[in-house]
């Protein structure tokens, strides 16, 4: 769905931006999951980047053709909450970090601040009436025509999604569930005023994208690149 949506497109620019402007070609991707997005991402890139990417239980992705011979990609067991960061990196994190409650968010975002560590945060969901149909349609009806398209092929998806239609229920219910847990980009400036210093700056802010969609960015920025 990344892939044939582009929804993310307009990310590329910015992480490329950070990249440049801490003199940096390392990435890790915090909970990476699939790790579709920033594999996504890669084909916009022309530099060569090195990229890690983490999840607390790590699975190996499945990379296509469109990520470049210039890109190094490796997995790692990552646990996000008892990590430590690098100045000398790019950190993403996409559509996760709304399944930290709170409490998890500040700790997130004061360890990045410690370590003085650029960070962007890019959440795909809204609190509102609007994004739970949407997503209400697209776990069912979207579900239904991509099932037998999503790499890599499983008999086991076609029986528990067309069949025993399991994954209609648990994908809509963890699509509306996470709807809920979702913050505006109001809300995730208000935690990050906790956070930001002088010598660091933290917004959030939205951007409008293809298909209806707002995605929410959360910007971690040291000073050393706010003065440059």
């Amino acid at each position: 769905m990344v892939a044939w949506t582009h929804i993310y497109r307009p990310i590329a620019p910015l992480l490329d931006a950070m990249m440049h402007e801490n003199n940096t070609r390392k990435m890790i991707d915090l909970c990476s999951g699939s790790a579709h997005p920033v594999l996504y991402l890669t084909q916009f890139w022309e530099n060569a980047v090195q990229i890690h990417l983490t999840d607390k239980f790590p699975t190996e992705p499945v990379l296509s053709e469109s990520v470049p011979h210039q890109i190094i990609v490796r997995r790692t067991s990552y646990d996000v909450l008892s990590a430590s960061f690098s100045k000398d990196t790019i950190y993403s994190m996409f559509n996760a970090f709304h399944h930290f409650n709170d409490q998890e968010q500040v700790y997130i975002l004061e360890q990045f601040e410690k370590a003085n560590a650029p960070f962007l945060i890019v959440e795909i969901l809204q609190p509102n009436l609007f994004e739970i149909v949407k997503i209400a349609v697209t776990t069912t009806i979207g579900q239904l025509f991509t099932a037998p398209f999503i790499a890599p092929f499983s008999w086991r998806r076609i029986l528990f999604t067309y069949i025993i239609p399991v994954n209609l229920l648990t994908v809509t219910v963890d699509g509306i569930i996470s709807v809920t847990k979702s913050k505006t980009a109001t809300a995730y400036q208000q935690l990050a005023n906790r956070v930001q210093t002088t010598d660091y700056s933290i917004e959030a802010k939205q951007i409008r994208t293809r298909f209806f969609t707002t995605l929410t960015i959360i910007q971690g920025t040291p000073t050393h690149v706010t003065n440059t």
